[in-house]
């Protein structure tokens, strides 16, 4: 049995705690490099949350893994000929669900990375990304648009993928926003709050958390196709190698 406590637990036990960005540093290296090894076994951990990263503790130092394979599945590599979307089965924690979840297209491992920036964001500032657990997939998509800085919304390229009847759930051309339905009345979900100011205050891009910023809108693009995975996160992100000078990347 894996030894240690959550990272969600830490944050809520000792606040702040991944406010040292040192300590939010192992937790991306831990994550990420997990799921390089899923990656490579064609495995798709579905749910990553700060829940199921452990912080350890050992002779070498702390270190930070992935647990809870309950929501896993194999990777469409692995299978073809199957439409590994959500329709096919379960998946975790909705405030986590990378954009290519809610719009049921075929999930691969660039979810988790979805999933890992979510969960560095709500570390790092203490507190839920998402508003509410009640909350349906179209409010989590419109707060996606907001932390991703998409200021004219869906972009019908990656809409126009969706097997869903979208006309029924987004705003039409030219923007396309989300509606939230109660009753007989419908809403278009503008997200009220921009970019990563949200998470790392504003003037972070001329702070010490411009690295992990830069980081995590590497890992933010709503759009999987053009999203980086782990390892290429691993390889190119200054946060992840703080000991290489910016003038030599």
């Amino acid at each position: 049995m894996l030894e240690g406590k959550n990272c969600l637990c830490l944050s809520t036990d000792f606040p702040g705690f991944f406010q040292d960005l040192a300590k939010l540093r192992l937790v991306a290296f831990g994550a990420l490099s997990g799921l390089v090894l899923l990656d490579k076994a064609g495995v798709v951990h579905n749910d990553m949350k700060p829940d199921n990263l452990i912080w350890t503790e050992g002779g070498t130092g702390p270190r930070v893994k992935i647990v809870d394979f309950g929501c896993a599945r194999l990777d469409q590599r692995e299978e073809r000929g199957r439409n590994w979307a959500l329709a096919e089965g379960g998946a975790g924690h909705l405030g986590k669900w990378a954009p290519e979840m809610i719009l049921r297209l075929p999930i691969g491992h660039r979810a988790d990375v979805w999933g890992v920036a979510v969960s560095l964001c709500e570390l790092f500032c203490g507190r839920m990304v998402w508003r509410s657990e009640a909350d349906s997939a179209e409010v989590v998509m419109a707060q996606a648009l907001g932390l991703c800085n998409l200021r004219d919304g869906l972009p019908a390229s990656l809409l126009r993928r969706s097997p869903l009847d979208v006309r029924q759930l987004y705003t039409p051309a030219p923007r396309h926003w989300p509606l939230r339905r109660s009753g007989s009345l419908i809403e278009a979900l503008r997200p009220k709050h921009w970019g990563l100011d949200q998470v790392l205050g504003p003037g972070w891009q001329d702070s010490d958390k411009v690295d992990l910023g830069q980081m995590l809108l590497a890992g933010l693009v709503l759009d999987p196709t053009f999203r980086p995975n782990a390892a290429q996160l691993l390889q190119c992100c200054n946060f992840l190698n703080p000991e290489i000078p910016r003038k030599a990347l």
